[in-house]
């Protein structure tokens, strides 16, 4: 979905939906909103085997997240000239990735909850035989209290190679939050990538006794992205 702005339209809001998602979660809707009022673009979509988008979630992988959001920004939001990432969980990781890989066209990011160390994570939960089973089957269900999806081995080696390769080259203003009480990707993934990073302007946000998810502080972090998007995105007066 691409939202043209009226009032300036070069400045774009791309939001990254996380794992199991899809694009018009509840706060994408708050990042959109924010966006509509202040007449920016906005831009958001459906990875692969997600929503409404082609292929199956036993096929997903990282790297095709990773190439379906540059297909956004060489198609969609090709003529914005200030584009501003916004990431949750794995789409937070992406976006991460995203202005390593092309820092002159990103104007500043966001990256909530990012899912860095995501393959690591999902096998180290495993019992060896478990772990072992998946390689051999090449499918495993996975299930929590907010998705069900069958997920291919290959999620697993392809993300594996992202573990050994941090994106800590960012160049953008980066704007981190994570929230205290997050069971899924620990606080402490956050803490780990914000002692690493080498950009020249990083601002680290905690949110006190916040879950992975964050929706009860989605209208916080839609102040917060409007904030960040007013310092580091806007044309000059």
């Amino acid at each position: 979905d691409f939202d043209r702005g009226d009032l300036l339209p070069d400045v774009c809001v791309v939001f990254c939906h996380g794992f199991a998602s899809v694009r018009n979660g509840e706060k994408s809707a708050v990042f959109r909103e924010h966006a509509r009022r202040a007449g920016w673009s906005f831009l958001t979509f459906d990875a692969r085997g997600h929503g409404e988008s082609g292929g199956a979630m036993n096929t997903f992988t990282f790297s095709g997240y990773l190439a379906d959001l540059a297909a956004m920004l060489d198609g969609p939001a090709a003529g914005a000239s200030r584009l501003v990432l916004v990431g949750s969980s794995l789409g937070g990781a992406a976006v991460l990735y995203a202005a390593c890989r092309r820092p002159a066209r990103i104007a500043a990011v966001c990256a909530i909850a990012p899912g860095l160390g995501f393959a690591r994570r999902f096998c180290d939960v495993l019992p060896p035989a478990e772990r072992l089973r998946w390689q051999e089957t090449g499918r495993r269900v996975v299930n929590n209290a907010w998705i069900g999806v069958e997920l291919g081995w290959e999620f697993v080696v392809d993300g594996a190679r992202y573990d050994e390769d941090e994106p800590t080259g960012i160049t953008a203003p980066l704007l981190l939050i994570h929230g205290s009480k997050d069971e899924v990707v620990p606080a402490e993934v956050s803490q780990r990538f914000a002692a690493n990073f080498r950009g020249k302007t990083l601002d680290f946000r905690s949110i006190d006794g916040g879950d992975h998810r964050l929706a009860a502080d989605k209208e916080t972090l839609g102040e917060w992205v409007d904030d960040w998007v007013r310092r580091f995105a806007l044309p000059a007066p």
